[in-house]
This record gives structure tokens, C-alpha cells and sequence, in this order.
């Protein structure tokens, strides 16, 4: 606009400084026309000056008028494309006839693909139960790599610990990969939210934000939640920077959410339970003949303020069986064992023997040498009296506490105790 007003000047003068020239040069041949009877010597006589007015003459119009028209239709043009640029418009998608909102996911990875400084994104991930939905999560996982090899800083809150092994490894791998600019948070609100996504909130025009609400859908056996209705906000930054500050404000919340390092990953992202053994089950080749699926926790752990005792005759070896009691200023060390559901269950057949008077199962607060606070179950006796244990026990003990590299104060503490 600007422009063609500066330039409907310049013309204006051009046009005044030329016909100046014109009316001087004709002035000046007026002097040698009295003479002249002929077409002819009328055109000998004009000068060389005013034909070369008149080709300035020509070629300005064609530069200033001509071409002018042209200008001002693509300023027009420009005009109306940036109104619509500026102008905010959502994108809605729904779930049709098959399992998967697929046009939702190809439009979101094209999204997070066209990301150029931060993506804020919740969801609870896929559980790669059938091809399709492999696939989507496959791609899914490839737009945010490529949003993240251009440095694209990038923080999900996942809302839910596990969904599949298949999605936590690929979690996993985001970790291992971008350490820089992936960050992960593990929310601690349990309710079915769907998911909430910001991208480039900082930029007036790209800037998008994103809604999904899931459904519940049963896939073969297993029941997930699926994508149903999304909707999509293009260039209305302020509502992608209050998306973004609403993530943001969780992930530094203590209590709203935990965040998800490769230290952490196994305790925080896992569907198996946490067990912490303390006597026998210290030994890792007896703990799996009872639980083929445990898998220790290479941490060192412990409980503060209690003590080891055998204070009970066990089920199985007659003699003085471990347990732990509160003891103020004490400290029993352990190993912490992932296991499954099913193995958990068998545990307790096991512990809490024929008439479940044995051994009871609850939750403690345990801690590990990298200063985590962990929630673990554990076996407590039901006590009866003081009891030596026999040495074939004790050894269990002994030997797990040195496969797990426990301290050798703790170590020589244990064989003291005396056996029978």
C-alpha cells in the first residue's frame, strides 16, 4: 500500500519534469519553424532532445501505469493472504467406521513434523496390541524424532505408568537418544483426561493447539482407549501458551507429576510390582524358583529405623525365620525385585503358609542410594518369640547380601548372628 502511493507521487513528478522539458524545447524551435511550409521540414526541424522526451515518456508509462496495475493486484493479493494468515481456524476430526482415528493421527504427525521450537503434549501412549495400531505409534514416534533431531525441545507428560512394553521401550529410546531436548513426566492424576498438545506456542502464526478426547474401544481381548473426537486450534497463541503453561506448571509440581530419567525408568514406567526382600529371598536364585518373573533393582535400598529379627518358627525350617521390627536409629538393607501380578500372588501362598498366620504383606517406604523413596511390599511376621535360625537359612541371607554388594559392616553383622 505503501509503496504504490510513493510511486503515484514519483509519476506525478516525472510526468511535470517532462512536460517542462517539452514545452521549453518547443519554445525553443518555435524560433526556426517561420519559415518551414512542409510536414517534411517540420519533422527535419524537431530536435533530438524532444524525441528523446518522448521515449522517456513511453517508457515511463509503461514502467508506472502498466506495470502499476500488476503491483497493486499482488499488494491486494499480499493483503488478503496475510489477513488469512492472521486469522485463527480449527481442524475436527472424528472417528469413523474403523478402530483408529487414523486421519487424526496423519495430521497430527504432520503437525509435530512443521515444529520449530517446542512441543507440550500429555497423552498415555499406544499398547501396539494390533498392526494398525503399531503402525500409528511407529509413526507417531518417527514425527517426533524428526521434530527433535531440529532441535525441537519437547515435553510429554505421560498420564498413565504403563500402556505396553512396546510404548514404554519406545519412550525409553526417546530418552536414550535426546537427552537434551526430550523430557519426560509421569503424571500422578489417575482420571482418563485425553490428551492436550502445544505446538510453538512462541510463534504468532504456526502456533497449534490440539484436544483429543479418548474412547474406550476392545480390541481382540484387551480394552484400550482411542482417539475419538479431536480438534485442532490453529493461530490463536494465546490459548497455546495457556496449554503450554498448564503442562508446564505439572511437570514442576512435585506432587502433580514425577519426572522419567533412563535412572528412573524401570521404577516409575513399570506394571510389575516392587518387592523388597530382606532375608531369604535376598538371594536372587531363590526368590525366582518361587517367582520366575523377578528382576532386581540394581540399587542399593534399605529402610531406616528397623532392624532384622527372627522372631517366629517358621513353615518350612522349624527354626527362627526373618522378619523386621521398628528399631529407632537401625537400618536393614534389601534388594527390590520387579514382579508380576500372578507371581506376587504365589508369593503370598507361600509366605503367609498353610493357615495365613505366617508372614502378612504391606507397603513400606524404602530408600535407595540415589536418594529415591520407593513404596515396596513386604512380608512382616505375625511373632511369636525370639529364635535362632539354622545356618543353612542364615547362609541364604548371607550369600544374598553379598551378591547384592551390600556394605561389609552389614555383611559381618550377619555372621554374627548365631545359628543352630
Amino acid at each position: 500500500m505503501k509503496s504504490t502511493k510513493i510511486k503515484n507521487r514519483l509519476r506525478i513528478a516525472v510526468y511535470l519534469i517532462l512536460g517542462l522539458i517539452s514545452i521549453l524545447l518547443l519554445l525553443k524551435g518555435t524560433n526556426n519553424f517561420n519559415n518551414i511550409n512542409t510536414l517534411e521540414e517540420v519533422s527535419k526541424n524537431l530536435s533530438t532532445e524532444l524525441m528523446g522526451v518522448v521515449i522517456v515518456f513511453l517508457f515511463v508509462e509503461f514502467f508506472f501505469i502498466w506495470k502499476n496495475e500488476d503491483d497493486e493486484k499482488m499488494d491486494r493479493l499480499g493483503r488478503y493472504l496475510l489477513k488469512v494468515e492472521k486469522e485463527e481456524y480449527s481442524t475436527v476430526f472424528k472417528r469413523k467406521s474403523g478402530k483408529y482415528n487414523t486421519e487424526f493421527y496423519n495430521y497430527f504427525d504432520e503437525r509435530i513434523r512443521r515444529a520449530n521450537y517446542d512441543i507440550y503434549v500429555t497423552g498415555e501412549g499406544f499398547d501396539g496390541n494390533s498392526e494398525e495400531g503399531r503402525k500409528i505409534a511407529e509413526n507417531y514416534i518417527a514425527a517426533f524424532e524428526f521434530a527433535l533431531r531440529k532441535g525441537v525441545n519437547v515435553v510429554r507428560v505421560q498420564t498413565k505408568s504403563f500402556i505396553s512394553v512396546f510404548w514404554n521401550e519406545q519412550l525409553r529410546l526417546l530418552l536414550k537418544k535426546y537427552p537434551q531436548n526430550f523430557h519426560l513426566y509421569l503424571s500422578n492424576n489417575t482420571e482418563d483426561r485425553g490428551s492436550l498438545c502445544s505446538i510453538d506456542c512462541t510463534d504468532e502464526i504456526n502456533n497449534v493447539s490440539e484436544f483429543m478426547l479418548s474412547v474406550p474401544r476392545t480390541i481382540g481381548i484387551s480394552q484400550s482407549n482411542l482417539a475419538g473426537l479431536a480438534v485442532f486450534i490453529d493461530r490463536d497463541q494465546q490459548l497455546a501458551t495457556d496449554i503450554k503453561n498448564m503442562i508446564y506448571t505439572e511437570t514442576t509440581n512435585e506432587k502433580a507429576s514425577v519426572k522419567i530419567t533412563l535412572n528412573n525408568f524401570d521404577i516409575r514406567m513399570s506394571n510389575n510390582n516392587l518387592y523388597f526382600a530382606y532375608g531369604s529371598n535376598l538371594l536372587e536364585s531363590r526368590i525366582k524358583s518361587r517367582c520366575p518373573s523377578a528382576r532386581k533393582l540394581e540399587l542399593e535400598a534399605f529402610i531406616d529405623d528397623y532392624k532384622l529379627v527372627f522372631n517366629r518358627i517358621g513353615d518350612y525350617e522349624k527354626a527362627g525365620v526373618a522378619s523386621i521390627v521398628p528399631a529407632l536409629g537401625e537400618r536393614v538393607y534389601g534388594a527390590i525385585y520387579f514382579i508380576t501380578d500372578k507371581d506376587l500372588s504365589e508369593l503370598d501362598k507361600i509366605e503367609k503358609g498353610p493357615e495365613g498366620k505366617s508372614y502378612y504383606r504391606r507397603k513400606i517406604n524404602i530408600r535407595t542410594n540415589d536418594g529415591q523413596f520407593l513404596d515396596c511390599y513386604s512380608y512382616l511376621s505375625y511373632p511369636t518369640g525370639d529364635y535362632k535360625p539354622t545356618e543353612k537359612y542364615l547362609n541364604w541371607i548371607i550369600e544374598g547380601a553379598i551378591e547384592c554388594n551390600f556394605p561389609t559392616n552389614y555383611v559381618e553383622y550377619l555372621k554374627s548372628i548365631e545359628s543352630i
